[in-house]
C-alpha cells in the first residue's frame, strides 16, 4: 500500500480554519458547505429571519449540531406561522399529529413518516402531491425533517415558490438553488 504524502502544514491550517480537530471533520466540513450563513444551535430568531426571507430555506449541519433543535425553538417560539413537520424520528412530539396535509391547519402540526426509510420514501410522494395540488396561505411553513431521504424533495424546492414555503433539514445541501443557513456548535 502506497500512503500518501501530506503537507503537515496544510493540514494544521485547514483544522484551524475549520475549526474541526481531525482531518476527516474538516474535510466533511469543507465539502458539505458552499455559500450560507452560518448560526449557533438555538438561534431560533435569525433561523426566522433567514427562513422568511426567501421562498424555501435548507438548514444544514453535522449530526448532532443542534438542526432539529434550533427547528423546535423556533416552531415553540413563532407564534405567527404555522409549522407542518414531516417528522422522520418522532421528535416533535409537542405537536399534535394528523395523517394528512389536504386540509387547513389552525395550529402547528406533524405527520409522523415511517420510521422505515423504505416505507417512508413510499409515502411521501403522496404528501408531496398534496402539497403541490394548491397554493398555501403564506403563513404556512412546511418542514420536512430527513430530507436527503427523499427525492421528491428537490421538485417541491424547485416548485416551492409557487405553491408553499419548504424549510429542509438535513445534513448536506440538497440543491444549489435554494439558500442554506448552517448550525454549528
Amino acid at each position: 500500500m502506497i500512503r500518501p504524502r501530506v503537507d503537515e502544514g496544510l493540514v494544521e491550517e485547514l483544522l484551524r480554519k475549520t475549526g474541526k480537530r481531525t482531518l476527516n471533520d474538516a474535510l466533511r466540513a469543507l465539502l458539505g458547505q458552499g455559500s450560507g450563513d452560518k448560526i449557533q444551535s438555538g438561534d431560533w430568531k435569525a433561523l426566522k429571519e433567514m427562513l422568511f426571507s426567501s421562498p424555501s430555506l435548507q438548514v444544514v449541519g453535522n449530526v448532532g449540531s443542534g438542526k432539529t433543535y434550533t427547528v423546535q425553538e423556533l416552531i415553540r417560539n413563532d407564534s405567527e406561522h404555522t409549522y407542518i413537520v414531516f417528522d422522520a424520528h418522532d421528535e416533535y412530539d409537542f405537536l399534535p399529529r394528523v395523517d394528512s396535509v389536504s386540509g387547513d391547519f389552525s395550529e402547528s402540526t406533524r405527520i409522523v413518516l415511517p420510521p422505515q426509510p423504505a416505507a417512508a420514501k413510499g409515502i411521501f410522494p403522496l404528501y408531496v402531491n398534496q402539497i403541490l395540488a394548491r397554493r398555501w396561505p403564506e403563513k404556512y411553513v412546511f418542514v420536512v425533517e430527513e430530507a436527503l431521504r427523499y427525492p421528491e424533495v428537490v421538485g417541491l424546492l424547485a416548485e416551492s415558490r409557487k405553491f408553499a414555503r419548504i424549510l429542509t433539514v438535513s445534513q448536506r445541501r440538497i440543491v444549489e438553488f435554494v439558500p442554506v443557513i448552517y448550525i454549528t456548535r
